[in-house]
Formats: C-alpha cells, sequence, structure tokens
C-alpha cells in the first residue's frame, strides 16, 4: 500500500504544480487513482506530465525506503514494486500504460479513432496477460485483479459516448484558437492537439461556428423527436 501511496501522491504532486483542482486519491486492489477537475482537451504535455510522475515516484519512493529496510524485507519490497510498476505499464486502459499509449496516439490520430485503437490494443493485451497468467502464474488474488481490471476497461469502453460528447461541447464553449490549424472534413476527424477549419463543399468553416451549427441541428432533431 505504501509503494501504491507514493505512485498517486506523484500524480497528485503533479496535478497540484500545474495548478489542476485535485479532487481525491482512490486506491483500488489493482492500484490507485488521483482524480481532478479538468478539460477532456486538457494539454498532452500537462497529462504526460500528470501520469509519469506517478511511476517515477514510486522508483524513488521504493529507493528511499531500501536504506532502511533489512535485506529479507528489501528482497520482497523490490518484487512488489517491480510487479506493481510492470503491471500498471501494460498497454491496458485505464492504467497508467494505456493512458501513456494513448497520448502518444492522440498526436496522430482524431479523437475517436485514438479511442478505438486503445481499446482494441487494451483487449489483445488482456488477451495476453491472461495466457501469461494461465502458463506461469496462476494465483487467485492476481486473478481477482485482472477481474476488477477487465470489469473497469469494459466500463470505460461504455462511458465513450459521454466523453465524446463532452469532448465537442469544450471545443464549443472554450477558445482554442491558439492551438496548430487543421482541415478536417467532419466531427470524427477533431483531434485534441489541433483547432480546426472544417471543409464542407469548398468552404472552409471555422471549428467553433461549425459546432453551433452542429448542436443547433441537433436540438431541433430532438425537438421533432
Amino acid at each position: 500500500m505504501y509503494l501504491i501511496f507514493i505512485h498517486e501522491f506523484g500524480h497528485s504532486l503533479m496535478i497540484v504544480l500545474k495548478k489542476y483542482e485535485l479532487l481525491r486519491i482512490e486506491l483500488y486492489p489493482y492500484g490507485g487513482c488521483s482524480k481532478y477537475n479538468s478539460l477532456i482537451n486538457i494539454s498532452l504535455k500537462d497529462e504526460f506530465l500528470i501520469l509519469i510522475f506517478g511511476p517515477l515516484f514510486q522508483i524513488i519512493g521504493f529507493f528511499i525506503l531500501s536504506f532502511f529496510l533489512d535485506y529479507r524485507y528489501l528482497s520482497i519490497l523490490r518484487f512488489y514494486n517491480s510487479v506493481i510498476l510492470i503491471f500498471n505499464m501494460l498497454p491496458i486502459y485505464p492504467l497508467d500504460g494505456g493512458k501513456l499509449l494513448h497520448i502518444f496516439i492522440s498526436y496522430f490520430l482524431s479523437f475517436k479513432l485514438s479511442f478505438r485503437y486503445l481499446f482494441y490494443i487494451s483487449f489483445v493485451s488482456f488477451f495476453i496477460v491472461f495466457y501469461v497468467y494461465l502458463r506461469f502464474i496462476r494465483n487467485i488474488l492476481f486473478l481477482i485483479v485482472l477481474i476488477l481490471l477487465y470489469i473497469k476497461f469494459i466500463s470505460e469502453i461504455f462511458k465513450f459516448s459521454l466523453y465524446y460528447n463532452k469532448f465537442l461541447v469544450e471545443r464549443y464553449l472554450y477558445d482554442f484558437s491558439y492551438l496548430p490549424r487543421k482541415r478536417v472534413h467532419c466531427l470524427d476527424n477533431f483531434k485534441r492537439n489541433r483547432y480546426h477549419v472544417v471543409c464542407i463543399n469548398n468552404k472552409n468553416i471555422d471549428e467553433r461556428e461549425y459546432l453551433k451549427e452542429f448542436f443547433i441541428s441537433l436540438n431541433e432533431e430532438r425537438r421533432v423527436l
């Protein structure tokens, strides 16, 4: 639990340093989560720093504690530290490894497509980890952790439509015009790290103006229904 707390403290420290609102720290059997209040369109650089400070502080915390432990306890701590680090860096969402992978993908792909690839990779990674479990581990505690993580992963998939809608609403409500501009042809091409000019019938429409028309038409459709 000490290592998980230090890990989450690293996340929380960077959250505070980047001036985001830290809400709470949650601890799970397979790790923890530092909840903070921010836009989905948070800077990819800020999100990377927040994520990487968790594993970094865990490594630092392990080395500090290693100076005060007997060799027998140190070997146990080293084992658990390695297991937590390796497990947490697996490319499975919402582990840190999965979130870091998503940041990388988001540099190249749209918001919607980046999550699609992330979910595919996470599914494949789950099958690989489960195969390794059946062949080499077969520990009931580890199986419980995998099941809980899988449930959390599935819940994130069902939440994606909410994430996507919030992503679009934020693009309309807040001015991201300082970002590099990118020409696109539809909403599905919108990226987190770009400001968009939508090209339709050889006509260029500013991102916020296009979203305004989109939400107006959406409300009209709902009224009809």
